[in-house]
């Protein structure tokens, strides 16, 4: 069954997603708990509770870089890396990334170079730091590539999007 995933929610466990197509809310066959959504552990291997994280759909999955958050409303700051299958309502944390990985951030913009299986993440800050550094993460040889691209300012809570050709921020 193929999704078309309208809305992710991180702030709380168990994990809902919103369907574009009949805009009733679900939770995945594998989670359903009957209980009240609570700021806990996932039982299933989902991130932790999280905000400002980014979301990115690639070939009917749906890939999770960093956030802010954490068990019992902590305030951490992610750099973890997860993804969601859309067919089989599946979690995995993508462990063993080869290269040095981006700080931990959230606020920052994610998005799929076109007719590419990679993913930038550009900006972003933590308690202590905000970047205007850009990042690409390989999905098929899953490493990370430390960009010498670079803005004077940083940027975090905006948005990213690919035009063929070029990339626009």
């Amino acid at each position: 069954m193929t999704y078309l995933i309208f809305f992710l929610i991180f702030l709380i466990n168990p994990f809902f997603y919103k369907l574009l197509a009949d805009f009733k809310w679900y939770q995945p066959p594998n989670q359903k708990s009957g209980n009240e959504p609570k700021n806990s552990e996932s039982k299933i291997g989902a991130p932790e509770p999280r905000a400002n994280c980014s979301a990115t759909y690639h070939k009917n999955k749906v890939y999770i870089f960093g956030g802010h958050g954490g068990i019992n409303y902590q305030r951490v700051s992610f750099n973890d890396f997860y993804v969601f299958d859309c067919e089989t309502s599946e979690w995995m944390k993508i462990e063993n990334i080869e290269g040095n990985a981006p700080f931990p951030r959230g606020g920052h913009s994610a998005a799929l170079l076109a007719n590419d299986d990679k993913i930038i993440i550009f900006g972003g800050w933590s308690s202590s730091t905000q970047f205007a550094d850009l990042w690409i993460y390989d999905i098929i040889n899953n490493c990370w590539v430390e960009t010498e691209v670079t803005h004077e300012i940083p940027r975090w809570y905006h948005c990213g999007l690919i035009v063929p050709g070029s990339l626009s921020i």
